[in-house]
């Protein structure tokens, strides 16, 4: 039934491979020594949207079937909460395999294993400013992707961030988060969810990454630096935060 479903849903993967390739180009730009991965397509049994291993770029057409379709609706909550459900549907599979595969590349040694991991720094700040790098990286290869999809948000959850920006910073201040060591804090704003804890519901999950690619695109703009270079540019969060304007 689901391989069915998949041959419904994805009957002609060209379309997708371009816009892959396109990326890929993008990234042979910034980083000339890079190999193109292969791609194959799979059934990842509703475990894995992407697979990055060496050179080759698994990814989960059944994590990609629509939010809408039965078989993703009947997925039992307790494993598949219904802002997972939500990012099931072909409109992210670019940029969720995109995502993975730069998180792949830029992580540390072994931690970026599957699309369930995300990176933790030494502190919230700096892993902020890791998760927002990479999303800086994403939209420069996916140039043509709106924020609400580079993000898995909806057009309120973007309207409500941009709006929100000065209040999320100050939320920040205000419970002393910004230099946190605590990993459940930290993961808290850096991990998916139906919004993020701490924040009001309508914030959505994840803001970290969202507050994190704002600073770093503010700097990134502020300045003369090469995107090669704030990509592999070490220790340089607080100079970031020090230059952040919302």
């Amino acid at each position: 039934e689901i391989n069915q479903k998949i041959k419904a849903v994805f009957p002609d993967f060209t379309p997708y491979q371009e816009e892959l390739n396109s990326a890929f180009s993008h990234y042979k730009h910034y980083y000339p020594e890079s190999k193109t991965p292969f791609v194959v397509t799979f059934y990842s049994n509703f475990n894995a949207m992407a697979f990055p291993y060496k050179d080759t770029l698994g990814i989960g057409l059944d994590m990609f079937l629509g939010r809408d379709e039965e078989i993703v609706t009947r997925l039992t909550p307790d494993y598949y909460p219904q802002y997972l459900k939500d990012d099931m549907d072909p409109e992210f599979l670019i940029s969720e395999t995109i995502k993975n595969w730069i998180y792949s590349r830029h992580s540390q040694q072994g931690e970026y294993e599957s699309s369930s991991q995300y990176g933790v720094r030494k502190d919230f700040l700096s892993t902020l400013i890791y998760h927002g790098k990479m999303m800086l990286l994403t939209e420069a290869l996916l140039p043509n992707k709106s924020m609400e999809n580079l993000f898995s948000y909806s057009k309120k959850e973007t309207e409500w961030c941009l709006k929100n920006e000065k209040f999320i910073y100050q939320n920040l201040v205000q419970y002393k988060l910004i230099y946190s060591t605590n990993t459940k804090e930290i993961l808290a704003y850096v991990n998916p969810g139906s919004f993020t804890p701490g924040l009001p519901q309508e914030s959505p999950g994840g803001l970290g990454k969202w507050i994190g690619y704002r600073m770093v695109k503010n700097y990134f703009q502020e300045t003369e630096i090469s995107l090669q270079e704030l990509i592999s540019q070490k220790n340089d969060e607080r100079k970031i935060l020090r230059m952040y304007r919302f």
